[in-house]
């Protein structure tokens, strides 16, 4: 099927370095710093918002997405979860993914029609095409190779293991693709028999990395051991005058958060586990299993640093981590003015949003679309599932909240921003909301 690539990776123009004209607004000042609270609080974002939102992607297309939007929403919760946070699909259930026009495509396995709900196969809203394999046979062949991925990734006597890069599913052409450093038909044919051997594999030798987007912009081995030490850091914090502003102190989606090596990130969105109010950041950079209360964030009010929060868990699986807010913190859980606590599932070709300050030459907001679904990224032994998405970042972005438009002036959590691909196709990575929320152990407050 011919589709056009969305190429359009703007960012939206707040940036230290240029003057920002919101419509309507004051400008916000070039010489100042510009936190992300102050576009929060701006009566106007909202419309530049959607006025860029159209601009990129096209008034149709954001009309068609919000009825697309609202269908497979529906689709989705009327579905079981799985202990890691997804979805267990009908057998007949191919995917889903939005056409150049922003329509709802329902992709169903050829044969299996008539399995499917009335509403959904007789909406004029969604458009039906068939696809040979199901989602949960494709999801089948992706697990059993990272499972043998993960299990074998530091043997340097398993050629097979070394010579797999990712491996990533493709609803559209119901395909799965092996990314392999060598794809001679020896190691192929080697794969087939050592991993396993489908009619659904295709296997490539595009190039394929990816790098975290911490400041140190280095990829970080998540089973490293560090912790901080918690008394001499709240000395420190007490020696720079951490209670001059008073209290409360006021963070949001995308606010920069340092630990005690100065390892910046942007905050995610915000959570509760138990009875803890807090938020979801990035693991790596710093973070272990070891130690949790003892690892700390400071965040900057003003010229001010302050204690932002504690870490009370972390998973290695998303790279993430819940870190309960400071006693004098407070957290909005706003984008513009209205950022709902809806869990967005991430569907192909959708539009993305990211928003996060933590990278000092970052745009704090930039759009792009869903360019793939599960791409795997094993780190430290560590199987990292991601989605891939063309917005913008650059190093401390990690951390920052990606959310999309359910409606106009309205907006879901989707996940975090944790890196970039440094190859060709090139674009973002984020970690599903869904699966961060199992994996910690907490909800979208």
């Amino acid at each position: 099927m011919k589709r056009k690539i969305l190429s359009i990776m703007l960012a939206f123009v707040f940036v230290l370095s240029s003057l920002v004209q919101i419509s309507g607004a004051d400008k916000i000042d070039a010489q100042e710093v510009v936190f992300v609270e102050d576009l929060f609080n701006n009566p106007d974002f909202d419309a530049y918002i959607e006025q860029h939102l159209i601009s990129t992607f096209g008034e149709e297309f954001m009309r068609n997405h919000d009825v697309a939007m609202e269908i497979a929403q529906d689709f989705y919760n009327n579905l079981s979860t799985t202990r890691d946070g997804t979805s267990e699909y009908p057998d007949y259930y191919g995917g889903m993914y939005l056409n150049d026009d922003g329509n709802l495509v329902f992709l169903i396995v050829d044969g299996m029609r008539g399995e499917v709900s009335s509403s959904l196969a007789r909406s004029s809203d969604v458009i039906i095409e068939y696809v040979e394999f199901s989602h949960n046979e494709l999801s089948h062949i992706q697990e059993v190779i990272v499972d043998f991925w993960v299990a074998n990734w530091d043997d340097q006597n398993n050629s097979v293991a070394q010579n797999i890069n990712t491996v990533i599913p493709d609803i559209i052409n119901s395909v799965v693709t092996v990314y392999l450093s060598d794809i001679s038909e020896e190691q192929i044919e080697t794969f087939r028999k050592t991993v396993i051997d489908h009619t659904a594999l295709v296997f490539t030798d595009a190039p394929f990395d990816f790098a975290f987007d911490i400041e140190s912009n280095e990829n970080v081995d998540l089973s490293s051991v560090y912790y901080d030490d918690q008394d001499s850091y709240i000395e420190t914090l007490e020696e720079v005058g951490a209670r001059n502003i008073p209290a409360p102190w006021v963070i949001h989606p995308g606010s920069r958060v340092e630990n005690s090596v100065g390892s910046g990130r942007s905050i995610g969105y915000r959570a509760r586990r138990g009875n803890e109010i807090g938020f979801v950041t990035a693991a790596h950079g710093g973070l272990t299993t070891i130690g949790i209360n003892s690892q700390l964030f400071t965040t900057r009010i003003g010229s001010q640093r302050m204690l932002a929060g504690t870490v009370r868990s972390i998973s290695l699986a998303t790279d993430s981590a819940f870190v309960s807010l400071g006693p004098d913190v407070v957290m909005t859980n706003r984008v513009s003015h209205n950022i709902s606590t809806t869990v967005i599932v991430p569907i192909l070709n959708a539009p993305a949003i990211r928003i996060s300050e933590g990278g000092t030459t970052s745009s704090l907001v930039s759009t792009g679309h869903i360019s793939q679904l599960n791409v795997n990224i094993v780190n430290g032994g560590t199987n990292i599932q991601t989605i891939r998405a063309t917005y913008t970042s650059v190093t401390g972005d990690s951390g920052g909240i990606v959310v999309q438009r359910i409606s106009a002036g309205n907006y879901g959590v989707l996940g975090m921003h944790i890196g970039s691909f440094t190859q060709a196709p090139f674009g973002t990575g984020f970690v599903e909301a869904r699966r961060i929320n199992a994996n910690l152990g907490i909800v979208a407050n």
